[in-house]
């Protein structure tokens, strides 16, 4: 009897010593959509060119320890339109420490001109959305935030769109999902360019929790149950 107690008081007793698998987290995405939705006006003088930046370079994640994230940024331009889009998510585990860095971007802008003799009016729609979030199973051992931005700027009408969400583990901003419409009138002669930016980023590290105080009497109970083992043996 005495042999299946220091059997159960040892299990107890390395299972509150065991450090629990804590993790803390986070998330981020961005992305914008500019659309050529009408030209009114004599359109034959009109230039129009896009240009994007996707490169992968630009898209970093670091792990130390245990953890893993991805990061995604991307741009593109089709016909009459830009999209752009940035994600990044991470993960880190305390087993004993864990730590990761994500970040990624994607920028797009129209360039136009008019060289006709008339003026020229262009309707644009902006459709974006973005979002941060984070966790953290025990905030004492863990920290955890995350970032998302998306900027639409003209040079002629100035800045357009601005948002920046944040978000840690004592709470996060909203959710934003909009669409902003506007117009660019060009004189002949004028020109313009419209940027669109979104970028996201998330940092999470977390470190395994300290053994807490309660496990003690565990241990000393296994402890008395072996000496009275060994006593009885001796006798």
């Amino acid at each position: 009897m005495s042999a299946r107690l220091l059997a159960l008081s040892t299990a107890a007793c390395l299972a509150v010593l065991q450090p629990a698998l804590a993790a803390s987290t986070f998330s981020g995405f961005a992305q914008g959509v500019l659309s050529l939705t009408a030209v009114n006006g004599d359109a034959s003088g009109l230039t129009f060119e896009a240009s994007v930046d996707d490169d992968d370079s630009d898209e970093i994640v670091e792990i130390d320890g245990n953890a893993v994230g991805d990061a995604t940024g991307s741009a593109a331009f089709f016909d009459s339109f830009t999209v752009v889009s940035a994600s990044v998510g991470g993960t880190a585990f305390g087993l004993p420490f864990g730590s990761v860095l994500a970040s990624a971007f994607g920028q797009g802008s129209v360039s136009l001109g008019n060289e006709g003799t008339a003026d020229v009016t262009l309707s644009f729609r902006f459709d974006y959305e973005a979002a941060a979030s984070s966790g953290a199973d025990d905030d004492l051992v863990e920290d955890a935030s995350a970032f998302a931005d998306v900027f639409l700027v003209s040079d002629t009408l100035g800045e357009l769109v601005s948002i920046s969400l944040f978000a840690d583990v004592v709470g996060q901003d909203d959710p934003v999902s909009a669409v902003y419409e506007f117009d660019v009138v060009l004189a002949p002669g004028d020109l313009d360019v419209i940027s669109a930016f979104v970028a996201s980023a998330g940092l999470a590290t977390s470190v395994a929790p300290i053994p807490l105080p309660p496990a003690a009497p565990l241990l000393l109970a296994a402890l008395g149950g072996l000496v009275a083992l060994r006593r009885r043996a001796r006798a």
